[in-house]
């Protein structure tokens, strides 16, 4: 009995010694797993800061990527350089647009520039002031028999005054409207369309400045009216400040209303700094609202500080936003040689695109843009969003898309309003906003894109990216 009582004991003085020992076995692997996740929390701590070693190495890649050096002429701020006073001629496809779509006749009277009998101009123009010394206005016949307006100004100064033909003016409805003419000049030509109110009082928005030219060269455009503000328009080309400006082959015509059922919204942010990714992102999940972010592809290369890195891109690409281009290095392109404009564009663009981010379009670096910038543009991007102010129809042209610009000025009166006037006419409206969270005038605060977006939600307004909103308007 005593051996027998004597072997229990020890059997459960074991179990008490075994138990202990897994004990102890237990808490050291909890204290070591608690060592691994710190170690873990730690490491992705210090890779998730510019100082990691990880990030170190990154950036030391970036450094080494060779991107041709420029002299880049940029204004101090990102603001647009206003409503632009360059002249693009219409993408082929929106003169495609425009011929396809002509309801009615030309409507400018005596288009032709035929002279009546004792008339020393042609019938249905008139002369504007050409009282003083060097200017004249004078209907011409060509070698070829055919009549062409001359105006003409051999100095200019503050006092000078303008001096133009002036067609009648062409009666317009709640509609768009087509117009054209042809040009020749020695000089810059500026090029205007004055609508007038229903109260009587005249209004001149600038369609642009032409360059010089010695072959005749059409001009043309579309003015939209859907809201029937205007009850007359007629189309004025003059010297800029001096030299000379032949014009013919005026046409005014009405255009087939193609606008969609509804109107649509996009939201767009220049740059591609950081802050969209920080303070933004979170945002357009939270409204479930699709971006367009035009980037300065140069900056993520080289993993500039405060801007987006090509990761960060990414996931805002998966995330359903499109990724597009701001150019290579934010220069003025206007001011840019041929070589070094085809460089920009082109470069920015590949290097978008080996990062598995589908570029298509571009917005103008300070919303600047030329004749040349617009054709290399065309050659390259599928579009391209300009700083101009405005909405956007049916007939806009895929390479001068209008925009609303917003800043820390802006108010929620009027972000409300540019949605009313967008829905009540059937118009693409399109915001562009830049940081987010940051000091500057053309930046945004959280609560202030917050509340826009809040805004925009509400509208029940289709909210899409620039480039599946021009697929949608071409459907």
């Amino acid at each position: 009995m005593k051996k027998t009582k004597t072997t229990i004991a020890q059997k459960h003085k074991k179990q008490l010694t075994r138990r202990k020992y897994y004990k102890k076995y237990l808490a050291l692997l909890v204290v070591l797993g608690v060592i691994v996740f710190f170690v873990y929390r730690g490491a992705v701590l210090l890779n998730s800061t510019h100082f990691s070693p990880l990030n170190k190495i990154k950036q030391a890649q970036a450094d080494a990527i060779d991107i041709r050096d420029y002299f880049c002429d940029s204004p101090q701020d990102d603001a647009s350089t206003g409503p632009h006073t360059t002249f693009i001629a219409p993408s082929k496809e929106t003169s495609e647009k425009y011929r396809k779509n002509l309801i009615s006749g030309n409507q400018v009277v005596n288009s032709e520039l035929t002279q009546e009998p004792g008339i020393i101009n042609a019938t249905g123009f008139e002369k504007t002031q050409d009282q003083y010394p060097g200017s004249s206005l004078v209907r011409i016949i060509d070698s070829n028999g055919r009549p062409f307006m001359r105006s003409e100004v051999k100095q200019h100064d503050a006092q000078t005054p303008s001096i133009a033909w002036l067609m009648q003016a062409v009666t317009i409805k709640n509609a768009a409207y087509y117009y054209s003419l042809e040009y020749k000049s020695t000089d810059k030509t500026l090029l205007e369309v004055v609508a007038t109110d229903k109260q009587g009082k005249d209004r001149y928005f600038g369609v642009g400045q032409a360059e010089a030219t010695n072959n005749w060269t059409r001009i043309e455009g579309h003015f939209p009216n859907y809201d029937g503000t205007y009850s007359s328009i007629k189309i004025v080309a003059r010297p800029l400040e001096t030299g000379i400006t032949d014009i013919r082959s005026l046409h005014i015509a009405e255009l087939r209303d193609t606008r969609p059922q509804t109107a649509i919204i996009s939201v767009t942010f220049d740059d591609g700094w950081s802050s969209i990714y920080k303070n933004g992102l979170p945002l357009f999940k939270k409204y479930n609202l699709p971006t367009t972010q035009f980037v300065i592809s140069g900056q993520s290369i080289k993993r500039v500080n405060n801007y987006m890195t090509f990761e960060q891109l990414s996931k805002m690409q998966n995330a359903g936003h499109e990724i597009s281009s701001h150019s290579l290095k934010h220069c003025n392109l206007s001011t840019l040689s041929a070589d070094d404009l085809s460089y920009d564009l082109s470069t920015s663009k590949s290097l978008l695109q080996d990062k598995k981010l589908n570029t298509e379009g571009i917005a103008y670096p300070y919303g600047s843009y030329s004749p040349q910038v617009g054709s290399k543009a065309q050659t390259l991007y599928s579009y391209a969003r300009t700083t101009d102010e405005g909405y956007n129809d049916s007939y806009v042209d895929r390479y001068l898309i209008k925009t609303q610009n917003v800043d820390s000025d802006t108010t929620i009166q009027e972000v409300n309003s540019w949605i009313e006037y967008a829905k009540q006419n059937r118009l693409w409206l399109i915001f562009v906003y830049h940081q987010v969270g940051e000091s500057g005038q053309y930046n945004v605060t959280v609560d202030q894109l917050e509340n826009d977006l809040r805004v925009i939600k509400e509208s029940g307004l289709p909210v899409k990216t620039v480039r599946d909103s021009l697929v949608f308007l071409d459907n």
